[in-house]
């Protein structure tokens, strides 16, 4: 997945149900091709920790409580990517259908 911020940040998105989430090479190679300004790994998990140098893994919960903190999600991103606030929460969240 990829989120682009107000601040013309472009976040790259991994999603995993594991509770030990490893990315793949392609995950990598991605986040080179569109310039991604942070990478982050979201999984089953509660800890948060970096993978690598520029890669962090967090928790569903943590990652949208960053998201609404920092706001590099808005209402007016939103907008301008025909993609309303709501329905992008509901997006990440039915990924992680019956974790919590």
């Amino acid at each position: 997945m990829i989120l682009e911020g107000p601040k013309r940040e472009v976040i790259a998105i991994e999603v995993k149900r594991s509770s030990s989430p490893k990315v793949t090479k392609g995950f990598h190679l991605a986040s080179e091709d569109i310039k991604a300004t942070k990478k982050f790994v979201i999984y089953s998990g509660q800890d948060r920790f970096q993978l690598t140098d520029d890669t962090e893994v967090i928790s569903l919960n943590t990652f949208l409580s960053e998201l609404d903190k920092e706001d590099v999600i808005t209402v007016e991103s939103c907008a301008q990517s025909s993609m309303s606030y709501a329905r992008l929460m509901r997006a990440i969240k039915i990924v992680f259908n019956g974790f919590e």
